[in-house]
């Protein structure tokens, strides 16, 4: 409650500050409009309503360009960052970057830096991560519960929270196949899974996998995993 009566009494003073002043109001989606108000300091500040419900959705800003689709919001300022919100005005995050991903799924992904935020509309779902890997198929991502992959609609695929590496390679009919090492905590060793499948595929002790390495092109590096690809037999 304390939250919405902040956002209401800064609401009502940038009104009073604003008195004089003629809002300019702009479409932006079938529901949601633009408006304008100056601030106490003169200054014009740009934010989003609901024009049905009157309610606001994004308060006014220093915001240069909004822009909105079916899901979120994006506020962009003079910094060229953008501040991302659902459309129903929950915050999602401040980017350098906000990209809607439509090819075999729908998904949002915001970077800053070294931080990943994906935004899965359908799920209404946000998860934060320190590191991710893309591919065709699957998202990698790195969140506080570890490593887990999702497909790109951001169901759960499966988890491997002590993963270490990817292995890219061909399978027996020359089909795409990925490979997900997971480091033995408790014993030592490592063991090595196909994706989707809980039984392990090998394992490997300490020396082995430091053998198989030398036979493997190390591609990427996603956070504390090492993405390989395999052109040649790897005997499992």
């Amino acid at each position: 409650m304390k939250k919405l009566v902040f956002i209401t009494m800064g609401l009502v003073a940038l009104i009073v500050a604003s008195c004089g002043y003629k809002s300019e109001i702009k479409p932006l989606t079938d529901q949601l409009v633009t408006f304008t108000v100056k601030n106490d300091e003169g200054k014009i500040l740009t934010g989003v309503q609901n024009e049905l419900t009157d309610k606001t959705i994004v308060m006014p800003n220093q915001y240069t360009e909004i822009s909105a689709d079916e899901n979120t919001i994006s506020c962009a300022d003079a910094n060229h960052q953008v501040t991302a919100f659902t459309i129903n005005g929950e915050h999602i995050g401040i980017f350098d970057m906000f990209t809607h991903w439509t090819e075999d799924g729908d998904y949002y992904l915001g970077t800053n830096y070294n931080n990943y935020c994906y935004y899965f509309p359908q799920q209404k779902m946000l998860i934060r991560a320190s590191a991710s890997y893309n591919t065709p198929q699957y998202l990698f991502i790195k969140s506080e519960d570890g490593w887990e992959y999702r497909d790109h609609y951001g169901a759960i695929k499966g988890k491997m929270p002590n993963a270490c590496a990817l292995i890219k390679r061909k399978d027996k009919k020359q089909q795409d196949e990925l490979l997900f090492v997971m480091k033995d905590e408790k014993r030592g060793g490592y063991f090595v899974y196909r994706l989707l499948e809980d039984k392990a595929l090998a394992k490997l002790s300490a020396t082995a996998w430091t053998s198989k390495q030398k036979i493997l092109q190390q591609v990427q590096v996603a956070g504390d995993i090492t993405i390989y690809e395999a052109n040649k037999p790897l005997g499992f």
